[in-house]
């Protein structure tokens, strides 16, 4: 059998290659490099020639080597053209077949499988079928403009806009209906992301109350916050007749709206329906960039609303719930300006003490002093300025709630004005106490302190008892 394959090679294959082989005696091939072949001159090498030298043919779509552990392949050899680039992965070969719309993301997955590309732009990166797309707003573009002098002009700016991948909105859309011109117009304005006005040489039809319709749009569009984008006639006298102003009072309306659309708005102008389309489209894209707006997306891609309505909820119940924490620590914190010395401010009180001895008769006068603070001096008057004391009357009830308990007989504390004054000026400007005119009983008016709402709730926050903190 290897000396029938042996006579068969040496007739099929040319005598200068055949020459160079032997045989061994039982028939075995005996290897030897091929001598090259080389082309005439002047004459490129041919499809036989290459496969004389074994070189591969050109392929269009050999975009992978071998990878670098794969073993050398061996010295190119007369054998059969059907064992050539045995060492080509199986991925590399199988790579020149795949084509169609799948073919982008399955040579991905080839190269990534060990392949190593040649040449970076003949893989394609795409989504796989399965991966998640972000989500792609479209954006509608209302287009306004007057109907009868620029309607082929608005009709090419709309076919722009949706080939550019936009939503136009404009009156040739609108369809029959029986409800007032301009609020349907509204509606549809709402629903858009940016307002595109043209002008030329016509102010438009007029409402009822002498503004034209396109004027009417704009200045909703506006209102509403949506972007404008005014494109204006770069040479309104170079238009013909029937499409410019003949009165002088449509002249004069348009030239206002002209200056209304130049003011707060960088604008554009246009000669031809060619120019126009273009810088439309370029004005509306830099808009989506600069200010994008809310856009409508696929229905798969949009929340649900049963969603929406349950996270409102959420939002409505986090709320209350905000509301009732601060109005909680409004009542267990009182706050005082920082600029002003705070209740922990230490005070010295000069308080002068009368003693007095029934069984003879005599008295005798003790001066201290008693270092404190305005804290301690309010949560000490308290209970007695509930009555609310004269400022006659509150030194001695100051010295009461300081008076000592260890002397004998009769006593009575006062402390100096100089104190009872600083005292009132220093509540009075933390707000735990007003001053306010009153009529006593005999009818006479004098000058009492009053506690305050924050005055109480400082009182009660500082008074009131606290849970025993028992161990675990």
């Amino acid at each position: 059998m290897r000396r029938a394959a042996a006579l068969f090679l040496k007739a099929i294959l040319p005598a200068s290659t055949a020459a160079k082989r032997k045989t061994s005696p039982d028939g075995d091939l005996q290897h030897k490099p091929a001598a090259k072949i080389a082309a005439p001159a002047n004459q490129p090498a041919t499809d036989a020639d290459r496969r004389r030298r074994r070189m591969p043919t050109t392929r269009p779509f050999t975009v992978c080597a071998a990878p670098a552990s794969s073993p050398a392949p061996r010295p190119a050899t007369s054998r059969p053209n059907r064992q050539r680039n045995r060492h080509e992965p199986t991925e590399c070969r199988a790579l020149h077949a795949l084509q169609g719309p799948d073919a982008g993301w399955r040579r991905r997955a080839v190269a990534a499988s060990g392949c190593q590309p040649r040449s970076t732009a003949l893989v394609r990166t795409c989504h796989r079928p399965n991966e998640r797309r972000p989500v792609d707003r479209v954006f509608q573009i209302f287009v306004s403009s007057t109907f009868a002098d620029l309607q082929e002009e608005r009709h090419l700016v709309s076919n722009s806009l949706a080939k550019a991948g936009y939503v136009p909105a404009g009156m040739e859309l609108f369809p029959a209906t029986d409800q007032d011109q301009f609020e349907y117009i509204k509606r549809i304005i709402d629903r858009s992301d940016y307002y595109v006005v043209i002008t030329a040489g016509r102010y438009g039809s007029v409402a009822g109350d002498g503004i034209g319709f396109t004027e009417k749009e704009f200045d909703y569009a506006r209102s509403k916050g949506i972007p404008v984008l005014a494109f204006l006639h770069r040479n309104v006298g170079s238009l013909p007749i029937d499409k410019s102003e003949r009165e002088e009072t449509g002249r004069t309306k348009l030239k206002s709206f002209n200056d209304k659309l130049k003011q707060g708005r960088m604008i554009d102008f246009w000669e031809n329906e060619h120019e126009l389309c273009t810088k439309v489209v370029i004005a509306v894209s830099q808009a989506v960039n600069l200010s994008p707006g809310t856009g409508w997306v696929r229905g798969d891609n949009a929340i649900d609303p049963k969603i929406l309505q349950e996270a409102e909820k959420l939002r409505i119940e986090n709320a209350e719930l905000k509301q009732k924490l601060a109005n909680l620590q409004g009542t267990l914190v009182v706050e005082f300006d920082p600029l002003l010395a705070g209740p922990d401010t230490e005070i010295t009180l000069d308080l002068t003490t009368t003693i007095s001895n029934y069984p003879s008769h005599g008295h005798r006068t003790e001066s201290r002093e008693e270092h404190t603070t305005f804290k301690n001096i309010f949560l000490a008057i308290y209970d007695g300025l509930l009555h609310e004391p004269s400022q006659a009357t509150i030194a001695q009830v100051i010295g009461k709630a300081f008076s000592p308990s260890s002397v004998g007989g009769m006593t009575m504390t006062t402390c100096s004005d100089e104190n009872s004054l600083m005292i009132r000026r220093q509540l009075e400007a933390l707000g735990l106490i007003v001053t306010a005119s009153k009529m006593s009983s005999t009818g006479h008016d004098y000058l009492a302190w009053v506690v305050t709402e924050k005055g109480r709730k400082y009182s009660s926050l500082h008074s009131a008892l606290r849970p025993i903190e028992r161990p675990d």
